[in-house]
């Protein structure tokens, strides 16, 4: 019976507040592609340097605890911290290449240090696998490089190049990034202002990253705005614009002629738009905390372009497909409520009265989420006449069409449920990017 009680007691203590604070800031740069700065400095920690030191190790080694976690079947067997991934990522981390010790006796802590061995073993398998076919290709799904880009509002992209030169870094002409040594770095083939570094180098304490002239960006992530290419001096609204790293790289590409509106319902991203935006030097944008779907587009009848690019499933994410946290059920209910808000937002963006191109992107590489949407959009817009009025269509007297997205990248997936599928972009891993789609619509006269 004392036994017993002393479990009991055991499992109500707390979890000590650097590992929640760790998980709540790694969960906001995975998810929201918040950057680790602003992500620390929201939770107000007492220990910030210890707090950046362990986040920063997880976002490290976060292809080797997505694996470590599958092989070792821990959230399959431990529903309770199949509820909480990012916590069990940060007490892998700290276990495994921190302090190699977790502080503290509570449930989550307990149940991480008797996976211990597990974790090891399957770590060990990993940094074994050699070169043969199979190693190879795993190596180089496990290796995808990290990539960075140069902030032109604050630093020329060649001033950039000639800073890590006199550092002694080691620029490399090679489009093959998984095999770049962690003193190399290449300029990226397709996207200006990109450089590619190695996998897993760590940048967070550099210089022209805390001054932001670096932006720590997924190529990815570059393509939508890439796609929009707004003509110079015409107004562009960024619907779903937070964290703000596709708001700053179009104010950067627009060299700031161009007037954007950048627009969060969430009051607490709304927060980290701006912080973002004002610590990477954007000045041509205006902020909106409200709802894009709020928006009268009658009242902007100067917006030409708009980028589309909403809350999403994330299943895109790099890795995110080794896991599964919840039941298929509950996936594909999430996903089902998803594509209505992301129908809801692309109908909307429709409606602008002088919209000419509209980007649709997201982090997500599900058919729901992308081509579906984009093909019940078209059926709305492009409706017979007659019908116009009754599915909110009144005074609208255009259409849309699909235009080929980013033409110069090669790589295209299909879907042979539509026939235009290789209009759009959806890269995924062989791409060594986060999987991502992005769509371009443009007006029909």
């Amino acid at each position: 019976m004392e036994n017993s009680g002393s479990i009991k007691r055991q499992h109500s203590v707390k979890v000590p507040r650097l590992y929640k604070d760790a998980s709540k800031a790694l969960k906001q740069v995975e998810e929201s592609g918040e950057g680790l700065k602003n992500a620390i400095h929201s939770l107000k920690h007492p220990n910030i340097k210890a707090l950046t030191a362990l986040v920063s190790e997880a976002l490290k080694h976060s292809r080797q605890l997505e694996v470590v976690m599958k092989k070792s079947k821990l959230l399959k067997n431990e529903v309770g911290l199949s509820k909480q991934t990012y916590l069990a990522k940060i007490l892998i981390t700290e276990l495994l290449w921190g302090k190699k010790r977790l502080g503290g006796e509570s449930k989550p802590v307990v149940t991480v240090l008797s996976y211990k061995d597990k974790f090891e073993k399957a770590l060990a398998k990993l940094e074994s696998v050699n070169d043969d076919a199979t190693g190879g290709l795993e190596d180089a799904v496990f290796r995808k490089p990290r990539y960075v880009r140069i902030n032109t509002l604050k630093l020329a992209f060649e001033d950039a190049v000639s800073y890590l030169l006199d550092e002694g870094w080691n620029q490399v002409v090679d489009t093959n990034y998984c095999y770049l040594e962690p003193h190399d770095f290449a300029v990226d083939d397709f996207v200006d202002n990109l450089l590619v570094f190695a996998a897993g180098v760590e940048l967070h304490d550099h210089p022209l990253y805390k001054n932001g002239s670096f932006v720590l960006q997924d190529k990815a992530s570059c393509l939508a705005a890439l796609a929009l290419k707004p003509r110079s001096g015409r107004q562009i609204i960024d619907a779903c614009a937070a964290p703000g790293m596709k708001t700053s790289l179009l104010a950067a590409l627009t060299e700031g002629e161009n007037p954007i509106i950048a627009i969060e319902k969430s009051t607490r991203r709304f927060e980290t738009l701006n912080t973002i935006l004002a610590d990477l030097g954007v000045t041509s944008v205006t902020t909106l905390n409200q709802n894009f779907t709020d928006l009268i587009p009658e009242e902007y009848k100067d917006v030409e372009y708009i980028l589309v690019d909403p809350s999403c499933s994330g299943s895109g994410m790099y890795g995110r497909l080794e896991i599964q946290l919840q039941s298929r059920e509950k996936d594909a209910e999430r996903i089902q409520r998803l594509s209505f808000y992301q129908q809801k937002l692309l109908r909307h963006a429709m409606r602008f009265p002088s919209v000419k191109r509209i980007v649709y992107s997201t982090c997500s590489i599900n058919s729901e989420e992308n081509e579906d949407v984009i093909a019940s959009a078209l059926e709305w817009i492009n409706t017979p006449t007659p019908e116009r009025e009754d599915v909110g269509l009144s005074g609208v007297n255009w259409s849309f069409k699909l235009k080929r997205a980013l033409p110069n990248w090669t790589h295209r997936l299909n879907n042979e449920q539509y026939h235009w599928a290789d209009m759009c972009v959806k890269a995924d891993e062989s791409d060594l990017t986060d999987g991502f789609f992005v769509s371009v619509l443009e007006r029909v006269k």
